[in-house]
């Protein structure tokens, strides 16, 4: 009997193409899967320079179809990451942003469509990445199609939801209506929050307790849900909101604040982890690892804890954990679950490199009409780690792009770690942002340990850390006012230009660090292409800019 799937099946003899499209409502995305295998993962963003940018991702899709020379008609499945759309109406607006409703008729683009619920799409992108045949899955975010936080066991291809939480269960909402409290913007600043936590005490845990109680097994509830009526409790407690949005250092009151928000999500998700690994034990085989996805899983602070307080001894989080991974989830949930693929054997390292290539003679056509000159040195990386240990800021362009919010080597802005006046320099003449944010360490992976209370690696800046106590005053850049560091290990594998370029940092200095922030001023996506970088190098402070092998320095 003919089935509805029997439409996406067909002989192998050709690669089977999934084009994958997630957070339409924020952080739209694309990605391309070619028999199971990563091809391109693309953030609308990046193309629009229009940060978290909503919609359809045309610009993304275009990208990812351009990387093996496609069209639609090429595509087998187009896997969409969220089911609260309407098939034909989505494939109308499809076409008709990509130019293609002449060529392509919609009931043919509709045929190829399987809408995936939303958080299926993030667990199938932490899970079917991972290095883990087996793992449980924490997944926490604001909420998509009803649910906001699952525990889930994957088991190869098999996902198995332990719990469900719906949106009266969301840690993502507290986080919004706090960002709003604080004078911050929702879904844009929580960043700022967790970064102004550690200069508070939580004096106002008993308040989130009050909104919303969580019970020993970490299961919670918003029962006080109005924003007017939480912001009356604050208000309450001898608090005001704060209209304020740019400043140095807030108010100790809206510190505490936000160090309450940030303990009780910190309680609420150990517990949560707690049970979860509660669930695997009553299986007769364990989970390899923890992985951590959605939103909420961006909070280095609470991965950091989940991971040295928790049961779990290995975990992996991807560095597009929001919802920019929900593209390639889709396209990884269909061709796995849907269609019954096995995984790739052996499972592959995930390289977040996935973004468009600029060759030479892109760097080329950037260059030439904004009328700079540059040199090429022969010891390119150790003439730009000299110019970096006498204090020079470089903004560093290399490769593919890396995806997620954090710059992990490719699009970075980079500087001496040693600098005790780095921190001000960047914050005030670089990314024009407030002075209490701090800057992230990538170390190589081998010296982690020498510097850094940890064990493992976090390649993906997704877990903050404590700086040795001895070694504080060695990297005063990278180590934030609480002693604690979202560090960044460097395997060479992974990334030799960037490695390659932190051991020359060494050889000069005897410290194995770089500082490495985002490419990019406050308010505005990683710079995507030269142009971009160019743009950026010339309206700040930055002294260097590295586009591929070559170096153009402002004058003195």
């Amino acid at each position: 009997m003919k089935t509805w799937l029997s439409r996406f099946l067909r002989s192998t003899e050709k690669p089977y193409r999934i084009l994958g499209i997630g957070g339409v409502h924020h952080d739209a995305n694309a990605a391309l899967i070619e028999d199971g295998k990563v091809i391109a993962i693309r953030e609308e963003e990046r193309f629009t320079r229009v940060k978290k940018q909503s919609g359809y991702p045309a610009r993304a899709i275009a990208s990812c179809l351009r990387e093996r020379q496609l069209d639609l008609r090429d595509i087998d499945v187009i896997a969409v990451g969220s089911f609260s759309f309407s098939p034909g109406n989505f494939a109308g607006d499809l076409l008709h942003i990509m130019n293609n409703s002449k060529e392509l008729e919609i009931s043919k683009i509709r045929k190829k469509m399987i809408f995936v619920p939303h958080y299926f799409a993030h667990i199938a992108s932490a899970a079917f990445l991972s290095p883990f045949t087996r793992s449980s899955v924490f997944f926490v975010e604001g909420g998509g199609d009803y649910l906001a936080t699952v525990l889930a066991i994957v088991n190869e291809t098999d996902i198995e939801l332990c719990k469900v939480f719906r949106l009266r269960s969301s840690l993502g909402y507290l986080w919004l209506l706090i960002c709003e409290y604080l004078g911050y913007r929702p879904n844009f600043d929580e960043g700022k929050v967790m970064a102004l936590a550690s200069y508070g005490e939580p004096k106002y845990l008993h308040l989130f307790q009050k909104i919303s109680p969580v019970d020993n097994e970490g299961n919670f509830e918003i029962v006080v849900y109005d924003k007017n009526e939480i912001f009356r409790l604050f208000n309450e407690a001898g608090l005001s909101q704060r209209r304020k949005e740019f400043e140095d250092y807030p108010a100790k009151p809206y510190c505490d604040l936000a160090a309450s928000l940030q303990k009780y999500t910190e309680l609420v998700a150990i517990r949560l982890v707690r049970q979860l690994y509660q669930f695997d034990q009553r299986y007769g085989r364990r989970s390899e690892g923890l992985c951590i996805t959605g939103g909420v899983g961006l909070n280095s602070v609470m991965n950091g804890m989940i991971l040295s307080e928790g049961p779990y001894k290995k975990s992996f989080m991807l560095p597009m954990m929001g919802d920019n991974g929900t593209g390639v989830g889709a396209a990884l949930f269909v061709y796995h679950c849907v269609l019954g693929r096995e995984r790739l054997s052996p499972l592959v390292r995930f390289s977040p490199y996935s973004g468009e290539l600029y060759n030479e003679n892109k760097i080329n056509e950037a260059i030439l009409p904004n009328n700079v000159s540059y040199t090429m040195p022969k010891n390119l990386l150790d003439r730009i780690t000299e110019l970096i240990s006498e204090g020079k800021i470089v903004g560093w362009f290399q490769g593919r792009s890396e995806c997620g919010p954090r710059a992990l080597g490719n699009r970075s802005i980079l500087a001496d770690s040693r600098a005790p006046d780095m921190k001000e320099r960047l914050n005030v003449k670089v990314k024009h942002r407030e002075m209490y944010r701090p800057f992230a360490p990538s170390v190589i992976v081998e010296k982690a340990q020498d510097f850094f209370e940890m064990d493992g690696e976090v390649p993906f800046m997704l877990r903050v850390v404590r700086v040795l106590e001895e070694k504080r005053k060695l990297i005063p850049a990278v180590t934030h006012f609480d002693g604690t560091a979202r560090i960044q290990t460097v395997r060479r594998e992974d990334n030799p230009v960037f490695y390659d370029l932190i051991v020359s940092f060494e050889k000069i200095t005897g410290i194995p660090i770089l500082l490495n922030t985002s490419f990019n001023v406050a308010g505005e996506p990683i710079v995507e292409t030269p142009e971009d970088a160019l743009k950026c190098f010339k309206a700040t402070d930055i002294d260097v800019l590295v586009l591929g092998t070559k170096m153009i320095q402002k004058k003195m």
